[in-house]
C-alpha cells in the first residue's frame, strides 16, 4: 500500500475516498504521477486474469471487490477500518474493473459503493458452535452470580433460511435429572435485529408448539477483530441476563 498519507486527504465518507483513490489512478494513467505507477502494476499484474471474473454478476463483483480489498490491507498491515485506506484501495480495484470487465465498464461508481456497503457489513449468515468456559448471571443489571471456576456450556447457532435462526444452549456438565438430555435451553426461534462491527443482537419471535412465545429470548453476539468474544442470553420478561464467556 501507499504511506504517502500527504497524498490523501483526510476522508470521511466513501465518497470523497472513492473519488480521490481513482483520481489519483487516472491521473498516473496520464502520467502526472510517476511514483505510483509501480504501484498501479502490481495492482493491474494481481489481477490480470481478470478473465475468470466475467461470470460474476454486480452484487458478486461489489461482494469480491470487498473481500479483496481486506486482503491488501491486512497483508500490508494496515487498518481496515481507516476509512481513508479502504477507499483508497477499493477505488484503485473499480478502476481496474472498469477497465476489464464489462459488467462494471458503465457501473463505476455504483460498483464502489455496493462493495464499500458489502466491506462494512457484518455477514449475517450466522451458523457456528460457541463453547464457553463459564458464564455470570445477572438479574435487574445486577450480578448474582458466577463466574463459577468451570461450567462448560455450548451455545449453537443455526442458520435456518434467510431471517430465521435456530439458538440452543447444552450443558457440558451432564445430563438434567428430569428431561435425561444436556439440554440447558431448548431450541429459540430467532431473528436479528440489530448487526454490526462489535455485536450481533438477535431476539426471538414466533412460538413453539405449545403455544409459548419466544419473544422473552434473546442473545447478543459481542465482537473483537471479528471473533467471538462472548455471548449474552436476555431472559426479557424476567430482567435475567447471563453473559458465556469464552
Amino acid at each position: 500500500m501507499r504511506k504517502d498519507k500527504q497524498l490523501r486527504p483526510d476522508m470521511d465518507d466513501p465518497g470523497r475516498s472513492f473519488s480521490f483513490g481513482a483520481a489519483m489512478v487516472i491521473n498516473t494513467q496520464r502520467g502526472q504521477d510517476s511514483n505510483f505507477q509501480n504501484y498501479l502494476n502490481e495492482i493491474i499484474e494481481e489481477t490480470k486474469t481478470t478473465q475468470k471474473y466475467d461470470h460474476l454478476d454486480f452484487n458478486e463483483l461489489a461482494t469480491l471487490t470487498a473481500e479483496l480489498t481486506k486482503q491488501k490491507i491486512l497483508q500490508s498491515g494496515g487498518d481496515k477500518y481507516d476509512l481513508d485506506t479502504v477507499g483508497w484501495e477499493m477505488g484503485v480495484l473499480c478502476y481496474v474493473w472498469r477497465n476489464s470487465l464489462e459488467v462494471c465498464n458503465k457501473e463505476f461508481d455504483k460498483i464502489f459503493i455496493a462493495s464499500w456497503e458489502n466491506y462494512f457489513t457484518v455477514k449475517s449468515n450466522l451458523d457456528f458452535t460457541f463453547k464457553s468456559s463459564d458464564h455470570i448471571r445477572y438479574e435487574n443489571g445486577i450480578q448474582v452470580a458466577g463466574p463459577h471456576g468451570e461450567a462448560p456450556r455450548v451455545i449453537k447457532v443455526e442458520h435456518k433460511n434467510d431471517e430465521t435462526y435456530i439458538v440452543t444452549i447444552y450443558n457440558m456438565q451432564g445430563n438434567h435429572p428430569l428431561w435425561q438430555n444436556n439440554v440447558q435451553m431448548a431450541p429459540k426461534q430467532m431473528k436479528i435485529i440489530n448487526n454490526s462491527q462489535s455485536e450481533i443482537k438477535l431476539r426471538g419471535y414466533g412460538h413453539d408448539d405449545y403455544g409459548a412465545s419466544f419473544s422473552n429470548y434473546g442473545i447478543t453476539i459481542s465482537l473483537i477483530n471479528e471473533e467471538i468474544e462472548k455471548i449474552t442470553l436476555h431472559i426479557i420478561n424476567r430482567h435475567i441476563d447471563i453473559e458465556y464467556l469464552k
